[in-house]
């Protein structure tokens, strides 16, 4: 009975392991680009205050220098959330990737199990095989012993 349902549970595992993978390479892609997005936004916000009035020796008016500093803030609270952003996609690539090893353990585990129930069948044929070939040549030797004696 195993031997039927082996297969179907491999080619199932195999099956959630490809969605796996699939998810896993998602999960990557996503971090990626979110990483990515807040690597511009340093990059932005770097030049940005490289432009700063204070820093180009400029003198500003208060208005101006307000609108400089919340524009900074705003910048700043979107690093933060994109920081966050980025702690969210890592624990989701991360759960991906421990998803996927998971699954590949079961596929192999499976493959495995079925390897050695088929060396296990092997060894019962081939000790089935020898029984028979033994008393194949037993009763040979048997008939012939008998046909010498008469």
């Amino acid at each position: 009975m195993m031997k039927n349902v082996l297969p179907l549970l491999i080619e199932r595992a195999q099956q959630l392991r490809d969605k796996h993978v699939a998810e896993a390479r998602d999960t990557l892609a996503t971090l990626q680009t979110a990483q990515q997005v807040l690597q511009r936004l340093d990059e932005f916000r770097v030049d940005f205050l490289a432009r700063s009035p204070a820093a180009s020796g400029a003198s500003a008016d208060a208005q101006a220098l307000q609108d400089y500093q919340r524009f900074v803030g705003r910048l700043d609270e979107a690093m933060a959330q994109q920081r966050q952003e980025c702690t969210r996609r890592l624990q989701r690539n991360d759960a991906a990737q421990r998803q996927l090893l998971d699954s590949q353990r079961r596929v192999v585990a499976l493959q495995l199990w079925q390897r050695r129930e088929a060396a296990a069948q092997l060894a019962k044929d081939n000790r089935r095989s020898q029984r028979e070939a033994d008393e194949f040549a037993a009763r040979a030797a048997g008939r012939y012993t008998g046909e010498a004696l008469q």
